[in-house]
């Protein structure tokens, strides 16, 4: 998925948990959440993340396109970097980061969510494509809609 989907997924994910937040930090969750949303593509060189923050390039460099980061352990080893810092951000993180991978799991390409186990999860629709920006544009009318509905 392109980084657009990924954030409308981190968006989406974001306000099915904020009944869960409360006051100024409703902000904090959706922009953690979002940054979450691209996170696992920092085992992509070109990502968007890698081409702002130059230090991250180094996930590139230890890591396939993917591979460990796309599943179970990029969950956990960045939730639980996060908990080091602080909960509620490892929580928004999490979500964010979940989305991705399952926007990734609808593409033709996949992923393997488990890591050393020959399992994966493929979907129809290919990245970049028409069948991208339908979906692109479903989530966002699901997005109206929960906003709408939630004043």
């Amino acid at each position: 998925m392109n980084m657009l989907t990924h954030l409308a997924f981190g968006l989406l994910a974001a306000l099915v948990f904020l009944p869960e937040v409360s006051g100024a930090y409703v902000v904090i969750f959706v922009l953690v959440a979002l940054l979450g949303a691209l996170l696992p593509d920092v085992d992509h060189p070109n990502s968007f993340i890698n081409e702002r923050l130059g230090f991250t390039k180094v996930f590139s460099w230890l890591f396939s396109h993917r591979g460990l980061l796309h599943g179970l352990f990029g969950v956990l080893l960045f939730g639980g970097i996060a908990v080091y810092f602080n909960n509620f951000v490892a929580k928004a993180l999490v979500v964010g980061y979940v989305s991705h991978l399952f926007g990734d799991a609808l593409t033709n390409e996949g992923l393997h969510p488990i890591p050393f186990v020959d399992f994966g999860v493929h979907g129809p629709v290919r990245t970049g494509s028409f069948s991208e920006k339908i979906v692109f544009l479903f989530i966002c009318a699901i997005i109206l809609f929960v906003l709408y509905k939630a004043l």
